[in-house]
């Protein structure tokens, strides 16, 4: 007579985890950020501050003669 010791159930376990950790989850993103920034026509050149997520007030160039 087989004993069943759980050996099979833990190892169709272990192989379920270990394709789903290095198949399925690596393809999942992380984060999807769509954003659009409206700048004015004064604006001649930008930066973007990844850290903050908004446009670096200190890095905006204008337009010559723009006030």
């Amino acid at each position: 007579m087989h004993e069943d010791d759980g050996s099979d159930q833990l190892e169709c376990w272990v192989e379920l985890d270990r394709y789903l950790m290095e198949e399925i989850v690596p393809s999942v993103p992380f984060m999807q950020v769509r954003t659009a920034d409206t700048v004015s026509p004064r604006v001649e050149s930008f930066s973007f501050d990844q850290f903050a997520g908004v446009l670096a007030l200190d890095r905006m160039a204008f337009v010559e003669g723009s006030e």
